[in-house]
Parts: C-alpha cells; structure tokens; sequence
C-alpha cells in the first residue's frame, strides 16, 4: 500500500515526486515489501531490514574474501547504493515513512556502514593494483565518509567522482542521523513510556 506524499513539500514536489515513485517501484526492498505484503495478506514491517542485513553480510563476505570484483558485482554495488538513497528519501518525504526514530537510526546507521563498505568496493574495483590492500581501502573510504574527504587527491576522473558521491551520500545520511536523533529527543519529551 502506497503511503501519500508529505504535503508540505511546495515547489519541492516538482523534484521530489519522481525521486519518491522511483523508490517505491525500483528497488529490490520495495518488491520485497509487497511480496511478503501479499504473501501475508497484512503489511510486514521487517521485509526490508532483512534484505538491508543479508546485503550488508553477502558484500562485507566479498570484501574480507578479497573476491575478484567483477563488472556485475560493479552494478550491484551501484545498484544498492541508488537504493540506500531512495529508501532514506522515501522516509524523509512519504507520509509516515517511517517506523519509529530509533529503528530509523539503527537503519541509517547500517546504511552508512555499508556506504563505506560500497565505495571501498568500487575503489577496489577501479584501482585493480596489487599495492593497495582491501583494508587500507576500506580506512580511506571510512575516513572520506567520516572527515568529508580522502587523505590523498583521488586520481583521475573516476576517482573523483566516486569521492564526491561518497561525500554528497554520506552528507545526507548525516542530515538523516540528525533528525533522528531530534525525533528520539522529541519522542522522550512527550511521553518516556512510549518509545520505540
């Protein structure tokens, strides 16, 4: 069932409206969803955390295996990250999008985990050279995602690119985090007994 768009939004909605359709019709969280939905005869609230955790063990399997990263494994990645984008945007702008705060933030957490996991893949993918070992990878693409920005100036086109995604990505899961924890605070206030 598809949930309304916030009314609020104004002029945004121009931008906004295809960013939320395009999130709830492709994403494999969303087919998921309303599998387990008919399946079940009744909305199951779990369906996208399970798949968000098997993604998060099958590529953190891959990355410690040092797996040769091949072209479709390229596109999952890729693919996981556009998702990670659209679900968190789907929570920001869909009426009740989300479950509760604190289920939120574990999620988004996990969601910037596997950011950094992702675009440690990627460069290791693009870099295809013996001399850089998977977890200096992983500390550069943390550390990208954690100070805004790499240690050294990434090395061609490419490499500059995944580094201003990574840092526009992890900006607005920050953003995300924050109004989480403004929602957990919030919740606190109005009633200690109910929370998430």
């Amino acid at each position: 069932m598809r949930k309304p768009l916030n009314a609020n939004l104004g002029v945004y909605r121009i931008v906004i409206i295809p960013i939320v359709l395009f999130c709830d019709y492709l994403t494999i969280g969303s087919w998921l969803d309303c599998l387990a939905e008919k399946a079940l005869k009744k909305s199951c609230a779990r369906t996208v955390e399970i798949y968000q955790l098997s993604v998060v063990a099958i590529f953190t399997a891959i990355f410690l295996m040092k797996i040769d990263i091949t072209n479709l494994l390229v596109v999952l990645v890729i693919w996981r990250l556009m998702e990670i984008f659209s679900f968190n945007m789907r929570s920001l702008f869909v009426k009740g999008g989300l479950i509760s705060s604190s289920r939120a933030m574990v999620g988004t957490l996990i969601h910037l985990y596997e950011v950094v996991l992702c675009f440690s893949l990627l460069n290791l993918w693009g870099l295809k050279d013996e001399s850089s070992a998977p977890l200096n990878v992983f500390y550069e693409s943390l550390r990208t995602t954690a100070t805004i920005g790499p240690t050294t100036a990434p090395r061609g086109d490419v490499a500059i690119f995944l580094s201003l995604v990574q840092i526009a990505l992890s900006l607005f899961l920050t953003v995300i985090i924050i109004s989480g924890l403004v929602g957990l605070v919030r919740t606190e206030q109005k009633d200690p007994s109910e929370r998430a």
